[in-house]
């Protein structure tokens, strides 16, 4: 699992603060270890610890709110599958993720 030294320094990250991170990178942990469970999974461990920053990103980012209305204003933020779709492409620009069966 990354380290937060990993994700400024190798990854280059500058959004999830260092109190943050440790929580971020271990849901991020476990979205990856639930798409190896659906998917073929494969990278090197340089960019399994790439896609988990990216990852911890995309938890850090997601709004738990789904909705807010003040006034007329109503706003509306991403849902449960919008959330897993980031998660999927943080994962997939470091990943190769394979969702058919081989030949």
């Amino acid at each position: 699992m990354p380290h937060y030294g990993d994700y400024i320094q190798v990854y280059g990250g500058n959004l999830i603060p260092q109190e943050a991170f440790d929580q971020m990178v271990a849901r991020a942990r476990d979205a990856l270890a639930a798409m190896k469970r659906q998917y073929v999974v494969t990278g090197t461990q340089q960019q399994e610890t790439m896609a988990l920053c990216a990852m911890a990103e995309a938890v850090y980012g997601a709004k738990d709110i789904t909705s807010a209305t003040m006034g007329s204003v109503s706003v509306h933020y991403g849902n449960r599958p919008t959330r897993s779709k980031a998660l999927y492409q943080a994962a997939r620009r470091y990943l190769d993720i394979y969702r058919g069966v081989g030949a």
